[in-house]
């Protein structure tokens, strides 16, 4: 015979199926595609229990939102590309090049999967159609990252002033970007009936490699540029 849920289980389960379920629904149809009762539906819940539970779409999709990048933040732990400042502070070369290709491994992994993941699926969805919680989304979940991964480019790129550090973090993630927008099209392009088991795996490589020589680059002519100024032109840019 087996024992009664205690409420506060019961409770917990509750929360969790209408999370599962905003999830898939979000993932698929956006924000704005999704209802309340469409999420009570799949979750097999009252309509009242997303209200009572959460208190309204918005929160249910932040919190939908935070749960995803929570396991965005368990990727780049357990592949050891998400470190403390501290940590990029004191990394060497090879230690931080190892760093920016977990992120972008990780950030091609759940934008092109097989499959995508909800996470990939859910921001391109918040990219293309931006909810009203856009702003929170940033400043609590993006914002971070990018922060982090402008940290590893500073590291590599430290002749680059802060505008061009931010634009160069804005490249690389442009990069993996253009592989989920055109993925339809990839196989057509390359002549193959599906993309390549390893083309993932590949595919960071090559933007991490691409990308480190065009921080290395940018160094260079940045450095070129401070030694070409004269004494007096450099005292009266200061």
């Amino acid at each position: 015979m087996s024992l009664p849920l205690r409420k506060a289980d019961t409770h917990r389960e509750t929360q969790e199926r209408l999370l599962t379920a905003a999830a898939a629904l979000f993932a698929e149809r956006g924000f704005f595609g999704t209802s309340v009762r469409e999420i009570a539906q799949r979750a097999r819940v009252n309509i009242a229990a997303g209200h009572y539970h959460f208190g309204s779409k918005q929160e249910l999709y932040l919190e939908v939102t935070r749960q995803q990048f929570e396991q965005i933040a368990a990727q780049l732990k357990a592949r050891r590309a998400s470190f403390a400042p501290s940590e990029i502070d004191a990394a060497s070369r090879p230690e931080l090049v190892a760093m920016l290709r977990g992120r972008v491994e990780t950030m091609l992994e759940n934008l092109l999967g097989p499959p995508p993941s909800i996470h990939g699926q859910l921001m391109q969805r918040e990219m293309c159609d931006p909810s009203g919680a856009l702003p929170v989304i940033v400043k609590q979940f993006i914002r971070p990252h990018k922060e982090q991964m402008q940290h590893v480019i500073a590291r590599l790129a430290p002749p680059l002033s802060k505008r061009e550090l931010e634009r160069c973090c804005f490249s690389i993630v442009g990069q993996i970007f253009f592989y989920r927008m055109m993925l339809p099209v990839l196989p057509l392009l390359m002549g193959v009936a599906e993309l390549p088991r390893d083309f993932v795996r590949t595919t960071a490589d090559h933007i991490t490699a691409f990308s480190v020589a065009a921080l290395d680059e940018l160094s260079r002519r940045s450095e070129r540029a401070g030694a070409g100024r004269s004494p007096r032109r450099a005292g009266a840019r200061r």
